[in-house]
């Protein structure tokens, strides 16, 4: 998850009303979904764009399940 939408390499808009929990307690909407290059052998995918996250969330699991790690 990230609140910064310079890091998408491709982007698409979130139609639905998706919502999120904050650390902080609060709930925050999803307002789209994509994809970012990180490096030149990785690409995150399913990145959700919150506006009002203030740093940049990464799931160690699903990144080495995405990159078939074992």
């Amino acid at each position: 998850m990230t609140g910064d939408l310079t890091v998408f390499k491709s982007y698409s808009a979130c139609l639905n009303n998706y919502t999120i929990r904050l650390a902080d307690g609060t709930l925050s909407k999803v307002m789209g979904k994509g994809s970012s290059i990180i490096s030149q052998n990785i690409t995150l995918n399913s990145i959700l764009y919150v506006p009002k996250l203030d740093c940049n969330l990464l799931s160690i699991s699903k990144l080495t399940r995405d990159l078939k790690c074992h």
